[in-house]
């Protein structure tokens, strides 16, 4: 087939599809034809014919391509699979084409014969046809269909260089070598085939935006790549190749990776010694012969696949034993036995309901099960498991700076599937085989959300896999009992008195204050720890918190009668007993104590990490300027081993600092889940008892910032998925801080804090080394606040908002007009009182009643907003912001309301129509004409506004004429309360 043939139609389709999205986009640029000839005044026979023109050479190019293709018969597959989508993609233009034209005809009919698009677009007419709704599934449907032909050329480019043993750094250089070369080529076609190759190795600002997009689309279309022939590994020309392929795979599993991937696992107790060596043993037997346990040793060599079930009460001390089971190398050695002459792929994962929201979901799962068994044969498994991925990566390169898309659950579970279908065939293509055994803690651990149904059923069908062992713990569960009842199986409660009479005396023998007692009191003493391990009823988690509290009596003087005596008031069920101890702690104790389980409490609803640091720097007594030697490890292990002791002592042990020796990753956690379970039933108990004015949410926003300033490792550029998702939890805290003065003044130092610290690595390094800047992005950074960190965000579907604004040419933002946007109202409101100069206006800035007016939108499900607010507190916002910018700034905010889509969904009409009536009723305070749109928008009149001294901060200083163009309407009746509204704001 001819090389550039297929580009050729592809360029045609997104020609087509380009001119559609740029006649139907609601933007107030100038009307741009498919031949670049800029149109002001442009008939809608002009839209209509060039519509025609399109659809026309589109048919022509594809009607030749298919006859070219009939004569064909050495085509790759991949072209033909291309060829079937163009196709497609041609009947579906030649359909949209239609539907246009008959709306373009009925516009004519009624007698719209001209539109001044320099005023406003094509849209604006084709409302009084069409529904809001209608032009976005439209929208929707020309994005789609770009992305389409966009990801079928990169797919082409892939196979084709496949086919030619090529990279693709060396494939688009050889393709670029061609298209310059050829003279009969046509422009649209060269200027296209130029945007593929940019498109594969992303250099510019807006092409890695555009490889983000396209990223993204082919991930959640579900594309996947035709398995091609791998090069064989043993031949020396390859080597390059399969390091190139290492560095893919390296990448893909790196990505599986979270942040709190290790944390449960690490905070799990260790086993005490000597303890639960009797699971290696045989099983002893109950007076009936039945053994008390099923034997684990028979289970991890034999061929069963069902699935061992620990069964334990809560605080039995599963995780402890799970922990020690998948760190014993005697059970290693005996999956080894079951899958020799097989390699083993061993995988642990420990839930954690107290912990982040991938500590405990079956996302969270997969990742961590995945990571743990792809590393053993990454280049061999990764891309049979995630072949999409694999392919994706190739075809952007392994290092290129455009990061790959977050997983989605569907695409987890499909690898995971894949990968048990793999350990079910008996070798691979490299003669490699392996058997899976999982060890997952705490099933009863995943969140409320997740349905444990689903669960059982996934673990379920993977254990009917012959070369899959599952080894499971959880609380005796309904769900888990139905599933696991008929499994072999321990019941940990039953087995673990003579672990816990060890523990007992193991850790009374340690004490000096118990020793010198025991001299004096043997009989007392005996009684003292035969009681604890009675009471226990095997709950490990009992003894630990018992034995602690009573040892601290002891080292305090108590004699063994006063511990006696503590010991029985102690209630054997353990929400009793948390309520005993939190009831035995000093009245000031309880007041820091409950301020820390705020601080848990908001970190957990964020999804922060609620690290050492974080505590201890949100701390009112740590100034935002922090002394850098703060940040040497000696300093941070000292304050650390304080905030520990603090928790000690306010919480008795019910908080803890969790992995104290790790300065940087250390934690504060509760002791147990039966502790958080605890906690929530007691909330409001809890919640009475800290002081009325602590504000938990300044405090963690402030501790992760400096945290954050301190690290200095966090860089939008490098990191944009993960830096967006952060700050978006911070902003979230943040809006959330308590609205007093002082704590606001506070809050404004710490977001400047943030604000800062964003921008140091854009001031130190400015862009990163690959990327370059277009002409356009040249010239948008000409503008300080171009640079500003915040411009990042318009890539993310999140932040929808700012993505409009910078597509209508609002391409700078600074941090004022982002906290208007969000909002965060007592920033805006604090800096406008500290300077009314920063709402002034420049060229390309946003303005800031525009942001305010955008952030007030909540209701759109597409956007986000780190805090709902009431439509008054919105409203109230708005008018604040727009007492303090020009006129001219209010009565163009007003026109782009008018104008812009953004503003005609449904979701947000009863705010945007009460912001629009406030807009008109300031300036009608303010003696101006009120901008209506009553009437259609072709007909406009000019009118020249004079302007004298400023009516409010950041209005123009000096008298100016300014020519705004106002739309013909009928002039409401001017109510009497505009003015005196107004009036009373301005004086407030």
């Amino acid at each position: 087939m001819e090389p550039l043939s297929i580009l050729s139609v592809a360029a045609a389709v997104a020609q087509f599809l380009d001119f559609a999205s740029r006649v139907i986009s609601d933007t107030k640029e100038a009307y741009e034809s498919s031949l670049g000839q800029i149109q002001h005044d442009v008939e809608l026979s002009k839209i209509s014919r060039d519509f025609s023109s399109l659809t026309h050479t589109l048919s022509s190019k594809m009607s030749k391509l298919m006859r070219d293709d009939s004569s064909e018969s050495t085509a790759l597959e991949v072209e033909k699979d291309t060829l079937a989508i163009l196709h497609g993609l041609c009947r579906e233009s030649k359909a949209i084409n239609k539907e246009i034209q008959a709306t373009l005809t009925q516009l004519q009919i009624k007698g719209t014969t001209r539109i001044l698009l320099a005023a406003e677009s094509f849209v604006v007419a084709l409302r009084r046809v069409w529904t809001a709704d209608k032009i976005q599934r439209l929208e929707n449907r020309l994005d789609t269909n770009r992305k389409q032909v966009t990801m079928a050329m990169l797919v082409l480019s892939w196979g084709q260089a496949e086919s030619l043993r090529v990279t693709m750094k060396q494939f688009v250089r050889n393709r670029k070598e061609l298209i310059d070369q050829l003279n009969n080529i046509d422009e649209t076609t060269r200027s296209y085939g130029e945007q593929i190759m940019q498109l594969i190795q992303p250099r510019t600002e807006s092409k890695q935006q555009e490889a983000r997009e396209i990223l993204a689309y082919a991930i959640d279309s579900r594309w996947a790549p035709k398995p091609s022939v791998a090069p064989a590994v043993d031949v020396p020309e390859h080597v390059s190749i399969r390091f190139r392929e290492e560095r893919i795979a390296e990448r893909i599993m790196n990505s599986l990776l979270f942040e709190t991937i290790s944390h449960r696992e690490d905070t799990v107790p260790k086993a005490y010694s000597d303890t639960f060596e009797w699971v290696f043993g045989s099983p002893q037997c109950a007076s009936d012969g039945t053994p008390l346990w099923s034997d684990l040793g028979e289970w991890a060599t034999g061929q069963s696949n069902s699935i061992y079930w620990i069964s334990g009460k809560a605080g039995a001390g599963k995780s402890t034993l799970t922990k020690f089971l998948a760190r014993d190398k005697r059970l290693e050695e005996y999956l080894h036995q079951w899958a020799n002459p097989s390699d083993l792929l061993l995988a642990t994962y420990y839930s954690w309901n107290a912990g982040s929201k991938l500590q405990k979901s079956h996302k969270g799962l997969l990742r961590s099960i995945l990571h743990q068994c792809l590393k053993r044969f990454p280049r061999l498994l990764v891309p049979k498991v995630f072949p999409n991925r694999w392919a994706l990566v190739q075809l952007f390169s392994p290092d290129t700076p455009v990061p790959l898309p977050d997983w989605r659950p569907w695409e987890l579970l499909a690898g995971f599937r894949a990968l048990l279908s793999l350990a079910d065939q008996e070798s691979l293509d490299s003669g490699i085989s392996f058997k899976i055994a999982l060890i997952i803690d705490g099933l009863d651990e995943f969140d409320d959300d997740e349905d444990h149904t689903s669960l059982v059923e996934l673990l379920q069908e993977a254990a009917i896999c012959r070369n899959v062992k599952i080894c499971v713990s959880s609380r005796p569960w309904n769900v888990f009992q139905d599933a696991f009842h008929q499994n072999p199986m321990l019941q940990l409660e039953k087995l673990t008195q003579a672990d816990i009479e060890r523990y007992v005396h193991g850790q009374f023998q340690k004490s000096p204050g118990f020793s010198e007692q025991k001299l004096l009191h043997p009989d007392q003493a005996e009684k003292l720890l035969s009681d604890i391990v009675q009471k226990a009823q095997g709950v490990f988690l009992w003894v630990s918190v018992v034995v602690r509290n009573l040892l601290v009596s002891l080292r305090e003087g108590d004699k063994l009668s006063d511990a006696q005596a503590t010991l029985d008031s102690l209630p054997e069920d353990l929400d009793r007993l948390f309520l005993a101890i939190w009831s035995r702690t000093k009245p000031a104790n309880n007041v820091e104590g409950a301020h820390y389980f705020l601080l848990l409490d908001v970190c957990q609803q964020h999804d922060l990490v609620p690290y050492s640091t974080t505590i201890f720097w949100g701390d009112d007594d740590v100034p935002v300027d922090i002394e850098p030697q703060m940040r040497e490890d000696s300093v941070l292990s000292c304050a650390i081993s304080s905030l520990s002791r603090r928790l000690n002592s306010r919480t008795r042990g019910l908080l803890e600092i969790c992995d104290i020796s790790n300065t940087w990753n250390s934690r504060m956690d509760y002791m147990h889940r039966t502790v958080k379970e605890w906690v929530a039933d007691n909330w409001d108990m809890i919640l009475s008892t800290a002081e009325p004015h602590f504000d938990p949410h300044l405090w963690v926003v402030k501790g992760e910032v400096l945290r954050m300033a301190m690290l200095g490792n966090v860089n939008i550029q490098s990191e944009p998925d993960m830096v967006c998702h952060y700050i978006q939890e911070l902003f979230s805290v943040a809006a959330r801080a308590d609205k007093q003065l002082a704590n606001t003044s506070m809050l404004v130092q710490v977001l400047d804090k943030l604000d800062s610290t964003l921008m140091q690595p854009l001031k130190k390094g400015g862009l990163q080394p690959h990327i370059q800047l277009s002409k356009s992005e040249l010239k948008d950074r000409v503008s300080p606040r171009a640079t500003h960190w915040s411009n990042q965000l318009h890539m993310y579907k999140a932040w929808l908002p700012m993505r409009r604004l910078h597509a209508r040419g609002w391409k700078s933002h600074d941090f004022v007009r982002l906290m208007a946007q969000l909002p965060i109202p007592q920033y805006v409101q604090y800096k406008l009182h500290e300077d009314a100069g920063v709402s002034k206006t420049e060229p390309a800035i946003i303005p800031l009643l525009v942001s305010a007016v955008m952030g007030g939108c909540q209701e759109n499900p597409e956007t986000w907003h780190p805090k709902p607010r009431t439509i008054s507190e919105r409203l109230d916002f708005v008018k604040f912001v727009l007492t303090h910018v020009s006129l001219e700034e209010v009565q163009n905010t007003l026109v782009f309301m008018r104008e812009d889509a953004f503003f005609s969904r449904s979701w947000d009409a009863e705010f945007i129509s009460a912001a629009k009536e406030t807009l008109e009723a300031y300036l009608c305070a303010e003696g101006l004409p009120v901008v209506e749109a009553s009437s259609p928008r072709d007909s406009l009149r000019e009118t020249l506004i004079v302007e004298d001294s400023p009516q409010a901060p950041g209005s123009p200083t000096a008298t100016s004429l300014t020519l705004v163009q106002i739309p013909s309407h009928t002039k409401r009746p001017l109510r009497k309360w505009a003015k005196s509204l107004f009036r009373r704001g301005l004086k407030t």
